[in-house]
């Protein structure tokens, strides 16, 4: 406690300006702003931050330091608050244990995500069954520490204790689940941590809460927006990663550097081919402070949800002012419309399968009530082996959308593209009738079926005379 003390004093001593807080000996500043600063260092043995607020901040201080005591005494996972001091001014300073890193970084970097998710949520559950919320319950406002507890900081804005309330309970998880990297949580993962978390609620509970938890996630991801330069990397290729550029975390080497070879360059967009270590990938770039490359995203999870199989990224990048990123690993085979256009390439028999593949997948967008916009064949990505069958891949979703209003515009407006394409390629009518057949379901074709085939069949015309 005299070493928290001493480091408080020498933290107070050392005024507001952020010349004299980087002159405190033993101490980094991590994070500086009006009325309040954050230092790293060392408090005899121990690692410790120290929080320095201002005059003006002072009532916060006190707040923060009531609420790290409540939490203590209630038995939910905190740092430990070592010391309050008051300084010249009316400035105050906290002196907290170190915490460990944030849940976001520790998610990206280890392999073991189910057991941390798992620790994650005890603490989040434990927060609410004592009957806190807590707004800020952002994925980096709970810290990892070297003996695997996951604990909570930053807790200035903590209200309870009291009745828990399911609207506060959906604004904590929409925080959290808004905050957490995409590709090192995926959905099934997520879904995981949100049952344990959620584990004292019967399933029509989970199911209203769940609903208002990615309401309040999709507000937290937009309100996070300003932030510069996330990037997020796939664990299991964070390796491969790394022989691409120099640091694949930092934006700037994706964004800015020039890996590969540009394939397409347009004034909002460029596509680029990358060749390292025997494999492919493709990097696409939006700019303008475009989000494509999320909605990307987005639209890939939702296809694979809906039973499609979407090509997902191995690295996703946003900066709110200047664009952002998708690279991905070159699925296997090629364009299937290349393929097909080889007369004895695809065996009959592969051909008739393929019809009725296609069909079902453009079948289960239409039940998930999604469309691709540009479902031509060259963005299926696939091959066929003998032993295995088709392996496929839809990419290129960054205008994909779900149906409203004229949702039946959308279908026909899809399948018509894909007819389009497939007109150049060795698939006749049969395969349309095929396709048609999976598309519906039923063994003939009847009088919907028909209906609907015919108006695919003057979308596509249309499409002809556009080009």
């Amino acid at each position: 406690m005299k070493d928290a003390a001493a480091a408080a004093r020498a933290v107070l001593e050392a005024g507001e300006s952020l010349p004299g807080l980087r002159a405190v000996p033993g101490f980094e500043v991590v994070q500086w702003k009006a009325g309040r600063a954050v230092l790293r260092g060392r408090a005899g043995d121990a690692k410790v931050y120290v929080k320095r607020f201002g005059r003006a901040r002072a009532g916060e201080a006190r707040e923060e330091a009531r609420a790290y005591r409540t939490l203590a005494v209630t038995g939910v996972p905190a740092a430990a608050l070592l010391c309050e001091e008051e300084g010249p001014a009316g400035s105050r300073a906290l002196v907290l244990a170190d915490a460990g890193p944030g849940l976001d970084e520790v998610v990206s970097e280890r392999g073991a995500v189910r057991a941390l998710l798992s620790r994650a949520a005890r603490t989040v559950r434990a927060l609410h069954a004592a009957g806190f919320a807590f707004p800020d319950l952002l994925a980096r406002h709970l810290r990892v520490g070297e003996d695997g507890e996951v604990r909570l900081i930053d807790v200035a804005r903590l209200r309870g204790p009291g009745r828990s309330r399911p609207l506060r309970r959906a604004v904590d998880l929409g925080a959290l689940f808004g905050t957490l990297p995409r590709l090192s949580v995926p959905e099934r993962a997520r879904l995981r941590l949100f049952r344990q978390a959620a584990s004292d609620l019967d399933a029509a509970e989970r199911r209203a809460l769940a609903r208002r938890v990615a309401r309040e996630a999709a507000k937290t991801r937009l309100r996070s927006r300003h932030r510069r330069g996330l990037v997020d990397l796939d664990p299991s290729r964070r390796g491969a990663l790394g022989a691409l550029v120099p640091d694949a975390g930092r934006f700037e080497e994706w964004f800015d550097g020039e890996p590969g070879v540009r394939l397409r360059r347009l004034p909002d967009r460029e596509n680029r081919r990358i060749d390292a270590g025997g494999r492919t990938w493709f990097l696409k770039r939006h700019f303008g402070g475009s989000r494509a490359a999320v909605d990307e995203y987005e639209g890939a999870l939702a296809f694979r949800r809906a039973g499609v199989p979407a090509a997902l990224p191995a690295a996703l990048g946003e900066d709110a002012g200047r664009g952002s990123f998708w690279l991905a690993e070159a699925a296997p085979g090629g364009p299937l419309d290349a393929l097909l256009a080889e007369e004895g390439a695809v065996p009959a028999a592969a051909r008739r399968d393929l019809a009725r593949i296609l069909g079902r997948h453009a079948a289960a967008l239409r039940r998930a009530g999604l469309f691709h916009r540009d479902f031509y064949l060259n963005h299926w990505i696939g091959r066929w082996t003998p032993s295995g069958g088709w392996e496929l891949a839809l990419v290129d979703l960054q205008r994909w959308g779900r149906t409203g209003l004229r949702r039946e515009r959308w279908f026909v407006k899809d399948a018509a593209a894909l007819w389009y394409s497939v007109r150049r390629t060795v698939l006749g009518r049969v395969d349309g009738v095929r396709f048609l057949r999976a598309y519906f379901g039923i063994p003939r074709l009847d009088r919907r079926a028909r209906s609907f085939a015919r108006a695919v069949l003057r979308k596509a015309a249309r499409m002809g005379s556009h080009r």
